[in-house]
């Protein structure tokens, strides 16, 4: 088993591996070695095709446009990028892959400046593909609104895709930030909303293994008529396509009404969001293995004359103005390899599915979303693939493969491969496209 894996992570004239440019380190330590101590610095100075290396450190938020790049965390680094990031204007010929991160955030809302909470990550206008791999995506947070600006005390959404032909979301944790409470009418009118985890508007999506959660709706504390606000969904689909696997996606819940005491009204209770929202003509979503969660209600206030009416619950999946949806059968197919890997760095592949299924790791050098006839799932991975069989998965469903990558070659600073897993049923024969990986390959003095 070894060494057929050790083939598949080897530069040879079979390996469809892309090779992966000039590799930037960005540090924010500074020292021997870093050439640069920002993210945003090493995009600038990178060309099509480069990587980005961000060691362990805080860093500001970074804007991609019309560039192709991996940028790629250190293993096991703690990373933390503040201050909203952005993909835009690829070419279809350009893509960009984003793993291992550590926690992405949006800016925090400032009454006082008149600012809004931003998105943790937006993109925006792309032909070329976008993958986001191992992260924590989380909405900047509300901030107590004002009457000169109520709209501070919303929450931010955490990841928003618009326009985008490929993007693959992979073992993301993904919040949508949650509006704030009103304590004191006379500061703020009304509870913030809370924000949807991911909006994608007419963009073509795959989730896999992803927790996403949609923002809670702030409370009224104050003795007052205003409402809850609303809780938000984790994955709010606008137009477009989405296949999701192996995920939870849960609405938040609705903040609470505020009391009226005995002289006053109470406000009614916030809605509960939605786990998935597919909304309009030209929207489609497909779930295999998910875990749907509707936000709750938010409870009314009380006032003289009782309980105020709580909000409307949220659904676990909510399909609007002619969608489509559908629940498949079966069992999602989880990969999971690590990255950035060093030649001759053993390491393991571990593949998950249901018990006796015949599992397979295809990898390529270049992206795709194609659906294929006869089969679950959508390809992540452009032809030529190669299939490497992996055989049966045990009684536990999971199996980790070892193997080792193999020297570059000459001049070769770094190689990037695309995974993905696939798994077939020996009884029905169905095929299951399994969740997508990316590696890149370092030349071992990096």
């Amino acid at each position: 088993m070894r060494s057929t894996l050790v083939c598949a992570f080897t530069l040879c004239s079979a390996a469809p591996l892309a090779h992966a440019g000039q590799v930037w380190i960005v540090d924010d330590d500074g020292g021997a070695g870093v050439d640069f101590t920002s993210i945003q610095a090493a995009i600038e100075a990178a060309a099509d095709g480069d990587t980005v290396l961000v060691k362990e450190g805080d860093y500001a938020g970074f804007h991609v446009f019309a560039k192709a790049l991996a940028i790629v965390g250190e293993k096991d680094a703690s990373i933390a990028v503040g201050g909203g990031s952005s993909v835009r204007g690829l070419a279809a010929s350009q893509h960009v892959v984003l793993r291992g991160l550590g926690a992405l955030h949006g800016s925090s809302a400032d009454a006082q400046a008149a600012t809004l909470a931003t998105e943790a990550l937006v993109i925006k206008n792309c032909a070329g593909s976008v993958w986001v791999e191992g992260a924590t995506i989380e909405g900047g947070y509300a901030t107590v609104g004002t009457y000169a600006f109520p709209s501070g005390a919303a929450g931010a959404l955490a990841l928003e895709i618009e326009n985008a032909a490929s993007v693959v979301l992979a073992a993301l944790v993904v919040r949508g930030s949650s509006g704030s409470d009103l304590d004191d009418e006379f500061v703020t009118p009304n509870p913030g909303w809370g924000a949807s985890a991911v909006r994608a508007t007419n963009s073509q999506i795959a989730v896999h293994g992803c927790d996403l959660r949609g923002g809670h709706g702030g409370s009224n504390t104050d003795t007052d008529s205003s409402p809850g606000g609303a809780g938000a969904h984790g994955l709010h689909m606008i137009g477009g396509s989405a296949h999701i696997a192996g995920s939870k996606l849960a609405g938040g819940y609705g903040g609470f009404g505020g009391d009226g005491g005995f002289f006053g009204s109470c406000g009614s209770g916030g809605s509960g969001g939605d786990g998935l929202r597919v909304e309009g003509a030209t929207a489609s979503a497909e779930t295999l293995d998910c875990t749907l969660v509707a936000g709750n209600a938010g409870p009314g206030g009380w006032d003289s004359s009782g309980p105020c009416s709580p909000g409307a619950p949220g659904l676990a999946v909510r399909v609007l103005g002619g969608a489509q949806y559908a629940a498949l059968a079966g069992r999602a197919v989880g990969l999971a390899l690590p990255s950035p890997l060093r030649e001759l760095e053993s390491a393991h592949a571990g593949v998950s599915g249901a018990p006796g299924s015949i599992a397979w790791l295809a990898y390529a050098g270049a992206p795709a979303q194609l659906e294929l006839a006869g089969l679950v799932g959508v390809l992540a991975l452009a032809p030529p693939v190669v299939l490497l069989p992996l055989g049966a998965l045990p009684a536990s469903g999971a199996i980790a493969v070892p193997f080792t990558p193999l020297d570059l070659g000459a001049g070769v600073e770094a190689a990037l491969v695309r995974a993905q897993a696939v798994a077939l049923d020996p009884v029905t024969l169905t095929a299951t496209l399994g969740a997508p990986a990316s590696v890149v390959l370092l030349d071992a003095s990096f």
